[in-house]
């Protein structure tokens, strides 16, 4: 893209339409004129395009377009803060600026809808439009704020994830930070989707509950994954309370694998989607769940009384918290391996007692594991540091 291409519209527009600038040397019959000058330079921008996607290879077709389209989004803003700054100050340079402002505007449809294709969305959205867009949807986060006020917990958690993305997006929107076309389609799926959540009972119009909602609109950053987990364990902890937890994980992969999402939308184009972890999530939790079916038709069922003996456990002389960062250790380091996190400590754990309790629940170990204190981990690595002390001296 040759620069010098555009050098009649930077001129203008820095020149001769701020309400600073040259306008007045030209006295308002040229400046109308201006209008008319502006068509052919837009048709020109668009043969220069054509001229050098012709001479192009595959590779570097969206890298030329959203050059393109990013440098009309930098005109448009300019002549937008023109027109802005003009009204009020001088009605004549605010409609030569409005004129000019509707041709670029069409210009950047144009490009954007022939190559839409090859952009994906990559390039910038004008100012303008984010203003215009920013000016009828502000109210509808509000909207959702009231909404997830009325929830349960756990549905509320999901919705703060939202209000948090959906917050972020509007106050880089009154900063004037540039947001792709694909960024504003995402903002505009989540108010569709979470602005017609209306009752309380997490139930919307279609029947989708908030989980479901939360899952389609893919908020899938390690953040927006971690949540999703949270929420995930307080069913599966119900879930394994009943007779047949196997049954139930099975209705539930059936029911998340069919239901369906619309894959061009996602918070981070590099990481998975929601759906996609989430049954992966379940299916290890149901390995985990038909593991321990079976082998307690072989041995019988784990209970207190089985576990209560000395014999059947392995004292520790370290807290649960102490241990409980050595066990993830163990797991981040590969050490030791199993499906989950979850599954590596529901099966260790049972076996586990220390010389203050005999019975050690899995799932506060698991907690206590992301929320180890300083002297625990102090007290861990110590306990390490002589275990390698003796390995090094077999």
């Amino acid at each position: 893209m040759n620069k010098q291409n555009f050098e009649w519209f930077e001129g203008m527009i820095d020149q001769v339409l701020k309400p600073s600038g040259k306008y007045a040397e030209f006295g308002l019959a040229n400046l109308s004129e201006l209008v008319k000058w502006t068509k052919p330079e837009c048709q020109k921008i668009e043969d220069y395009l054509k001229n050098d996607l012709l001479n192009s290879v595959d590779g570097d077709r969206r890298s030329i377009v959203t050059n393109y389209c990013n440098l009309i989004t930098g005109f448009i803003n300019k002549i937008y803060n023109n027109t802005n700054a003009a009204q009020g100050v001088n009605e004549q340079l605010t409609k030569v600026n409005e004129a000019i402002l509707f041709n670029l505007s069409s210009l950047y449809t144009s490009v954007s809808n022939e190559y839409s294709e090859i952009l994906g969305g990559s390039q910038q959205v004008p100012q303008n439009t984010i203003d215009d867009f920013v000016t009828q949807n502000y109210s509808r986060l509000d909207e959702i704020r009231i909404l997830a006020s009325k929830l349960n917990e756990q549905d509320r958690a999901l919705f703060d994830v939202v209000i948090n993305v959906l917050t972020e997006f509007f106050v880089k929107a009154a900063a004037a930070i540039p947001v792709t076309v694909k960024q504003l389609s995402f903002i505009v799926h989540i108010i569709e989707l979470f602005g017609n959540h209306h009752n309380s009972d997490a139930e919307s119009n279609s029947g989708e509950s908030a989980y479901e909602l939360y899952l389609k609109v893919n908020i899938n950053d390690q953040h927006g994954i971690s949540v999703l987990k949270s929420v995930t364990d307080i069913q599966l902890l119900q879930i394994n309370l009943e007779e047949n937890p196997s049954l139930l994980l099975r209705n539930l992969i059936k029911t998340y694998n069919g239901m369906i999402t619309d894959n061009q939308y996602a918070f981070d184009d590099f990481n998975r989607s929601l759906k996609s972890w989430l049954l992966e999530y379940l299916s290890n939790e149901l390995d985990y769940a038909d593991h321990k079916f079976k082998a307690e038709k072989t041995v019988g069922h784990w209970n207190d009384t089985t576990l209560k003996g000395s014999l059947a456990k392995v004292l520790c002389h370290l807290s649960t918290d102490q241990l409980s960062l050595i066990i993830r250790a163990a797991d981040d380091s590969h050490v030791i391996s199993g499906k989950s996190l979850n599954m590596i400590f529901k099966t260790i754990v049972p076996f586990l007692s220390t010389e203050k309790k005999e019975n050690i629940s899995w799932e506060s170990m698991r907690v206590k594991s992301y929320t180890g204190e300083d002297r625990d981990k102090e007290i861990a690595i110590s306990a390490l540091e002589k275990m390698i002390q003796h390995i090094r001296e077999y």
